[in-house]
């Protein structure tokens, strides 16, 4: 039987942090487990001075960027598993706002 449990990703305007939930969606959804993990402090600083400044970015920089968040996503995700000794298998799958 497939899973039911999913995990949703959030970061806000802030860039505080990431936020994952875990959802069981076996009869309806169900909130089992939450948390908060930061964003790299290198990586928040960069991401704000670029969405608060007119500075130019080349292509390059957009996919190192596009690149460190995801591994920052992914760490966020892996670390909630531990924290929670929810096996990665055990997940259907992981969405993440766009």
């Amino acid at each position: 039987m497939p899973s039911s449990l999913y995990i949703g990703l959030m970061s806000g305007t802030s860039l505080d942090g990431i936020d994952v939930a875990l959802v069981d969606f076996a009869d309806n959804a169900k909130l089992t487990h939450a948390g908060h993990y930061p964003i790299p402090e290198p990586l928040r600083e960069e991401l704000l001075r670029l969405s608060q400044s007119n500075s130019a970015i080349t292509l390059e920089q957009v996919g190192q960027l596009e690149t460190a968040l995801g591994q920052a996503f992914a760490n966020a995700v892996l670390a909630f598993c531990q924290t929670n000794a929810i096996h990665p298998n055990q997940v259907r799958a992981v969405g993440s706002h766009g």
